[in-house]
């Protein structure tokens, strides 16, 4: 009889330690589904989701667009050319001017993006150098 109590003792130590590294999963798997970059109190980006707020409303940038909304972000408050958007995010090594076109047509539909979430202009053009994020 001792056997079978000291059994389900072991037991039951058992299951209370795989509740409990269960548990420690759980939150572990919770922090990194929500890992964000969080710069600045307005922005925050959730890489695993490719999900990007600002002021807690989401933009709705996806594929390349949000790849390169990332990439300025995290070169604040540098300016990124166009030449080193393509290589960068595109990896592009060879380019021609109809490439450096499409990423002014890229800013424009992510301009049109994020002002259907906001009036505040986050996308900023410095004149023949390139486009750069200003928040504050």
């Amino acid at each position: 009889m001792e056997i079978l109590e000291g059994i389900a003792k072991i037991k039951s130590n058992i299951d209370e330690i795989s509740n409990i590294l269960n548990q420690i999963l759980s939150d572990n798997q919770e922090i990194n589904n929500n890992k964000s970059i969080i710069e600045n109190s307005r922005i925050k980006i959730f890489e695993k989701q490719y999900k990007i707020t600002f002021d807690n409303a989401e933009l709705k940038l996806n594929g390349r667009v949000y790849e390169t909304f990332k990439y300025m972000y995290e070169k604040r408050p540098n300016i990124a050319s166009r030449e080193e958007l393509l290589k960068n995010v595109w990896e592009y090594s060879f380019y021609n001017v109809n490439d450096i076109r499409t990423v002014d047509v890229l800013i424009t539909r992510m301009r049109k993006i994020i002002r259907k979430t906001t009036d505040f202009e986050i996308i900023k053009t410095k004149k023949q150098v390139g486009y750069y994020i200003e928040i504050d």
